[in-house]
């Protein structure tokens, strides 16, 4: 980073108009916007809708322009700061149909009239490219194809067609098919022909840019997974992406032949590293020139924003196979962007891709889709660890997977969370956004300074052989992983981008808009020519160039023992081990991070006109870390700032300048310097924690007052085709409609029995049932039973108790609803019975047709689970010990958490007065929402030198509030979970009250897979199905038949009995006393 760049950066005006036009790439241009050049108190505190995370909206159903502005309007309460308007698994309404753009109209002005951002999303699902069917249907040619090579003699038809054959192969162009459920009954696209992206311009970008273009908030739209890889519907061994455009392409910037050099791209003959590495980089190149640059200039000359990512971002063998070079297309984009999936943190390879282009390209801001897959039990810390992980990498963005409009039929499953009003911690959701929007609002102040550029390892993937594209990223992630532990921040230098704005700047090697102050080679297999030039001509003006590893072995793929002398004699070779240490001899960072554990703490540092800011995370879920942090500036004052609450800790330096910080696990602190610090209004003096001593257990039993309804979830049923006189066995009712879909379809009357057990009759109950407009017929023991239309109905009974509180799973709702407006309720006590009961339902049942173009079709009759909710226990048996291996619980990152219950049969039973651990086995297997425990303990003094802390040794709760002797405090949700309760504590007597509010995991599953609990979960995860992903864990891969494998007792993942997990408190909470 030189000053030049800084003060530059600092002198852009705070009001410039979006996205200015470009029309290459070889200058980088900053990104417009206002500009963040201080680091301010006031911003931090209360940070505005510019930081604030802007989620997925996933409109998934028929939509309706009421529930759409009220959602919205629920959106700007939890905290979020505008919306992707995104269509999704489940929509009813016409796809860029005229109602469809009245909603769009209804959404843009229902978040405007709130101050909040619109911005849309380019396709109906992803990836994006085919326009929700329309645009493989205007043309054959738009057609995905792809190469592939079949033993001579196998026949080819039409439309697939022969390229060449040679002795024992042929080599095939395969056309994608249509009829895919994927793609509305269509096929994936061909992204590199250029009529076919101007067709998918002209379908999914400029009816939105002539309606909605130059409207107030609106900011831009949203590409998902766009890429070029064969699709799974056309997977064959050894599958190579491929277009006709190529052919020309390839002769006119290799100057040969593509045809006949393509077995090359199959085995290892001929010249093949040299014709693979001619062939991706002109995939890298087609791509970028039919897709990415066109519609990024499309964007950029309306005035939007382009945001988003492509798929395949993982590992470098990934990004050959679905964009041949990953950060050439990302610099078209205004706003680059990356998806980080399940509970886990992502690839350092994937985010620095994205952060290197936007700093090189002067992009201010940078996208990360994250959350999805992660689970409907992903909690506040999880988010929060995961957020951290991003600004670390210098992610500023943050777009949650998923608001749902609708947990209707398989909305519910889809790739979950639903991190939306339909779950219990909704209320709480605000605190969770204001610690993420304050470290987007730290990630955009100033400027990034990594000093280092790593040398792009994608070219050498283009010599590997296809297992690239499964196994990991290689030497190059140990290699970044050592540098963030040495707490070395760094640029990536993609060949294709050096090869046009790389040079020497005195002993700086410039690209774009940053300059390095060393470049690290990690164990290339081939580096270009003109890399190797450049990096000498840095060697040569005084630079450090570091290899580690092994010297390359090619140069542009081939032998060239003369240049890589050359590279040899400029430049240090070290082992990865030993990398950081040589960093700090030829490179001293400004600040130095010193302590056992002090590797899992990685850092961001940020220059702003005020001064300095450092993000420092502890990515450890399971150990503290207590860390010495030193300025290499003399003298330096810094403060210390929250995330979690935005206050600030003046920090005092020991004799030697060093500060100490304590970070509890998976913690979060920023740290600002000079004027920042000199100007800042502290609450107090950061000191670390000291010795502590239990003072009081809270063991026993605690009374408990349930805040939301108890609920049982009735997913088993039996199905009768003849009016009732013959029944099918019991079995899950996703199974009779999975097999409807795929195997054995059926149209006409159906009823579906659910049965259930009542060892005491509730003092209220509802049956909550979805779309009950569907049915002929809804019939408990016998008796007919009408649904209302959830009119708010003077003493309408919902299931709920009276009492609400903010953690009301119901909250939000009118009479008549539960979590979500299309769970519907009426009142059933009346109709219960002690001993068996039956629930049964009759009504006209149509199989869904998945390779329909039609949305009703494609659909079909969702049945689903029902539920019982009210004032009642539910009491399971359990049919084997917890499960303490769940599939969650192997992840070596995560904290273990309690085993998962294995229970089975089900009653409805007495509420306990008093619960004591796990509630889950004490009438709460099924509950989603709130619940108050209290509690009353002696304290025989208080000493006024002392500070008292309310810990939690083992609390399965996502949010923990906490009122003491009348007080409420502020609610917990991360570590440490613990809270200073020194003001409330007096002598004698004291009562603690606690609220635990939980999510939506055990109400709405996965219940049945053996894994138990997940780090990722995925629609086929609640079936227990065929999941090609789990060979990458050595596990089962399941059945795609997987009810009737159930059925004949063969299932792999399924699971008859219910997977619950511990909620309430596992262990003690404990007051103790610090001196």
């Amino acid at each position: 980073m030189t000053n030049r760049r800084f003060f530059r950066f600092v002198a852009l005006s705070c009001a410039i108009a979006a996205a200015a036009t470009y029309s290459s790439c070889n200058t980088p241009k900053v990104q417009s916007g206002t500009v963040y050049a201080s680091f301010e108190q006031q911003l931090f505190e209360h940070p505005d809708n510019t930081f604030r995370a802007v989620p997925f909206y996933s409109l998934n159903d028929r939509l309706d322009s009421a529930e759409l502005v009220r959602q919205i309007s629920l959106m700007k309460q939890a905290g979020y700061g505008g919306a992707f308007l995104h269509s999704r698994i489940g929509l009813l309404t016409p796809y860029l149909g005229e109602e469809w753009f009245r909603m769009m109209q209804i959404g843009t002005q229902a978040l405007q009239a709130l101050d909040m951002d619109v911005w849309y999303y380019d396709e109906d699902k992803w990836p994006s490219g085919f326009a929700g069917g329309i645009v493989p249907r205007q043309n054959p040619d738009f057609r995905a194809r792809c190469l592939i090579r079949l033993p001579l003699g196998t026949p080819v038809e039409a439309p697939d067609s022969v390229l060449l054959r040679d002795d024992h192969y042929l080599y095939v162009c395969r056309v994608n098919p249509m009829g895919q459920p994927r793609y509305n009954g269509t096929c994936w696209v061909d992204l590199m022909n250029p009529g076919t992206v101007r067709a998918f311009i002209e379908s999914s970008y400029t009816p939105y840019v002539e309606r909605f273009g130059g409207h107030p908030r609106v900011r831009g739209m949203f590409t998902d997974e766009p890429n070029v890889i064969v699709r799974p519907e056309m997977a064959h061994q050894g599958a190579v992406s491929y277009s006709p455009v190529l052919d020309s392409l390839f002769r006119a910037r290799c100057g040969y032949e593509l045809q006949p050099v393509i077995p090359a791209l199959f085995d290892t003959v001929g010249e093949w590293r040299r014709i693979r590495l001619d062939y991706y980089r002109t995939v890298a190149y087609a791509l970028e020139q039919a897709f990415s640059k066109p519609i990024g200039d499309y964007c950029a000359g309306n005035g939007w924003i382009w945001t988003g990512h492509y798929n395949g971002e993982d590992t470098p063998g990934l990004t050959m196979a679905n964009t041949g070079n990953l950060m050439q297309q990302l610099r078209h984009m205004q706003q680059p962007g990356l998806d980080a999936l399940a509970l886990r943190l992502n690839t350092i390879y994937s985010a620095k891709g994205v952060t290197s282009v936007a700093n090189q390209y002067g992009r201010q801001r940078r996208l990360c889709e994250l959350f999805g897959i992660g689970g409907h039990n992903l909690s506040f810390e999880d988010r929060m660890w995961i957020t951290s992980w991003n600004t670390i990498m210098g992610i500023n963005f943050m777009c949650p997977h998923l608001y749902q409009y609708s947990l209707k039929g398989e909305r519910k499953r889809d790739y979950p969370p639903a991190i939306s009003h339909q779950q219990p911690y909704w209320p709480y959701n605000g605190l969770f956004e204001d610690f993420s929007a304050r470290l987007c609002y730290f990630a955009t102040a100033g400027v990034n300074e990594p000093d280092i550029c790593v040398i792009h390892p994608q070219e050498s993937a283009y010599l590997e052989t296809q297992t690239s594209l499964i196994t990991p990223t290689g030497v190059q992630e140990p290699v970044l992983a050592g540098l963030m532990r040495s707490h070395r921040n760094f640029d990536f230098g993609d060949e294709q981008i050096i090869s046009e704005t790389g040079r020497t700047d005195a002993d700086r090697f410039v690209i774009g808009e940053m300059a390095y102050r060393g470049v690290v080679l990690p164990e290339l297999t081939t580096i270009r020519r003109s890399t190797l030039d450049k990096l000498v001509e840095f060697a040569e003006a005084g630079g450090t160039v570091v290899v580690c590893g092994d010297y390359p072995r090619f140069v542009d793929g081939e032998p060239a023992p003369e240049q890589l002398v050359r590279l040899a004699s400029n430049s240090v070779r070290v082992p990865v081990e030993g990398l950081g240490d040589l960093l700090a001899e030829k490179l001293p960072p400004p600040f130095r991070l010193e302590g056992t554990g002090c590797d899992s703490v990685w850092t961001h540092l940020r220059r702003v006109r005020n001064g300095m800011t450092l993000q420092l995370s502890n990515f450890s879920r399971k150990n503290e870390v207590t860390a010495a942090l030193h300025f290499e500036e003399p003298d330096t004052r810094a403060v210390l700032w929250n995330p979690v609450n935005g206050e600030c800790l003046r920090l005092m330096a020991d004799s030697t300048g060093t500060f100490r910080l304590r970070f509890a696990p998976a913690q979060t602190w920023i740290v600002s310097t000079g004027r920042s610090a000199e100007t800042a209004r502290c609450a107090a003096d950061y000191r670390l924690p000291g010795e502590r001593r239990t003072v009081a257990t809270l063991g026993g039993p605690w009374r408990q007052n349930r805040l939301s309804p108890n609920a049982l979830t009735l997913d088993y049923a039996q199905f009768s085709k003849d009016g009732g006189r013959t029944w099918s066995v019991s079995e899950p009712v996703l199974a009779f409609s999975d097999r409807a879909a795929q195997s054995q379809p059926y149209n006409g009357p159906l009823l579906v029995r659910y049965p259930f057990r009542a060892e005491a009759l509730p003092r209220n109950c509802s049956l909550v049932l979805e779309q009950p407009e569907m049915y002929a017929s809804i019939r408990v023991n016998g008796r007919e039973l009408r649904f209302g239309q959830g009119e708010e109905t003077p003493g309408k009974n919902t299931g709920t108790t009276s009492k609400k509180t903010p953690g009301d799973v119901s909250d939000g709702e009118p009479a008549g609803f539960y979590l979500d407006r299309a769970f519907r309720t009426a009142e059933i006590t009346p109709l219960l019975k002690k001993g068996d009961n039956e629930i049964v339902l009759a009504l006209d049942f149509r199989s869904a047709v998945p390779s329909s173009y039609d949305a009703d079709e494609r659909y079909g009759t969702e049945i689903e689970s029902v539920y019982l909710t009210g004032d009642f226990a539910v009491r399971g048996k359990e049919v084997a010990p917890p499960l303490a291996d769940s599939w969650r619980n192997r992840s070596p990152y995560l904290q273990r958490t309690a085993p998962v219950n294995r229970l089975t049969g089900f009653v409805l039973t007495d509420e306990p007065t008093q619960v004591e651990g796990d509630m889950t086995l004490q009438g709460y297997p099924f509950f989603a929402g709130s619940m108050t425990l209290e509690k009353e303990f002696d304290l025989e003094r208080t000493d006024s030198a002392a500070r008292y802390f309310l810990t939690f040794p083992a609390c399965e709760a996502t949010v923990i509030g906490i009122n003491v002797n009348g007080t409420d405090l502020s609610p917990l949700f991360a570590s440490p979970w613990e809270a200073d309760v020194t003001p409330w504590l007096r002598p004698g007597s004291n009562k603690i009250c606690l609220t635990l509010t939980n999510t939506l995991r055990n109400l709405l599953g996965p219940h049945h897979h053996k894994g138990g609990e997940f780090t990722e979960v995925r629609p086929v995860t609640f079936r227990a199905g065929e999941d090609v992903s789990n060979t990458m864990t050595g596990e089962p891969v399941g059945e795609r038949d997987w009810y009737d494998a159930r059925l004949k007792g063969r299932a792999a993942l399924w699971r008859d009995a219910y997977h619950i997990i511990p909620s309430g408190l596992l262990a003690a909470p404990e007051i103790r006393r610090e001196r």
